[in-house]
C-alpha cells in the first residue's frame, strides 16, 4: 500500500481520538473541572466535546492515559485530577 501520509499532520490514532464527552462522564466531573486538570479552558473542553475544535496529538494522547487509568479505577483518578496538580497527580 503506498503511504499517503502528509507531512507535517498528525498520524491518526488506530481506534479514533479519545471522546472527552465519554471521559468527563466516567469521571463524574464537570466540563469546568476536567479543564483545569488538564490545562484547558472550560470553553475549548465544550468545544472537544460538540467536535467543533479538533484536539491537538497531545492532549489526544493526555486523553488516552488518562481514559485507561481511569478504566482501572475511575474513582481514585477523578480525585486525584481535582486535587491542587490536576493531571500531574496520576504519575
Amino acid at each position: 500500500m503506498l503511504n499517503t501520509h502528509l507531512p507535517n499532520t498528525p498520524l491518526p490514532l488506530p481506534y479514533g481520538p479519545p471522546d472527552p464527552g465519554s471521559i468527563r462522564a466516567l469521571l463524574g466531573l464537570t466540563q469546568a473541572a476536567m479543564a483545569a486538570a488538564v490545562g484547558v479552558t472550560p470553553n475549548t473542553w465544550a468545544r472537544w466535546e460538540r467536535r467543533t475544535l479538533a484536539i491537538h496529538p497531545a492532549y489526544q494522547l493526555l486523553l488516552d492515559l488518562i481514559e485507561q487509568k481511569a478504566d482501572r479505577d475511575a474513582d481514585r483518578v477523578a480525585t486525584r485530577l481535582q486535587a491542587q496538580d490536576g493531571i500531574r497527580n496520576l504519575w
